[in-house]
């Protein structure tokens, strides 16, 4: 299922999910309400929706629901941190390179003979340069040292690790009863 993260808004209240045309048995779905901010907003809330053009099973409904939660992890990883004041682009690949450069350069800490036995002289991973920042405004990040990088690293792992940890605690926490109570389909618990 393809996720469309764009907002859509209503009166707070509204149904998680429900049939918008009898006729043809098209439903749409919603999850991650948020009330609107300001005071001329008052009572009305935002959402991500998605429409069926049948009634969804509940294993389709947990498929959206999920799916939006896991999309929301992912974007969070990939934009959530920061270093210096300057974001920092957490894509697979750059997690991989910054891994990388990290456990090399440890290496080369703890077996300083690595360079001379591999490469015949002194090997060092520095200085390491990393873009950060953004395409329009990129900003490249030298660490000169083993202590200006290992805090760098560190801290994207954490940022990963307790960004998952997060959304598996809130996925854990949805609860699909009024769901199943809008789709008419009676829990067996």
């Amino acid at each position: 299922m393809e996720i469309n993260l764009k907002r859509h808004g209503g009166a707070e209240g509204i149904s998680v999910a429900e049939c918008i045309d009898k006729h043809i048995g098209t439903w749409r779905v919603r999850t991650d309400f948020l009330p609107e901010e300001g005071e001329e907003n008052q009572g009305n809330v935002t959402f991500i929706e998605t429409e069926f053009a049948y009634k969804p099973s509940m294993d389709e409904v947990k498929e959206f629901v999920y799916g939006v939660k896991n999309a929301q992890i992912d974007e969070q990883i990939l934009t959530g941190y920061q270093w210096n004041g300057r974001s920092v682009w957490l894509s697979t690949e750059n997690q991989f390179n910054y891994f990388g450069a990290f456990v090399i350069a440890c290496l080369a800490a703890v077996f300083g003979w690595l360079g001379k036995a591999f490469f015949d002289n002194e090997f060092s991973m520095f200085p390491v340069v990393f873009k950060l920042g953004t395409n329009e405004e990129p900003h490249y990040e030298t660490f000169n040292t083993m202590e200006d990088l290992k805090p760098f690293c560190i801290g994207a792992f954490q940022h990963v690790w307790a960004t998952l940890r997060q959304g598996w605690t809130e996925k854990a926490a949805i609860d699909f009863t009024p769901y199943e109570q809008a789709l008419g389909i009676v829990s067996n618990e």
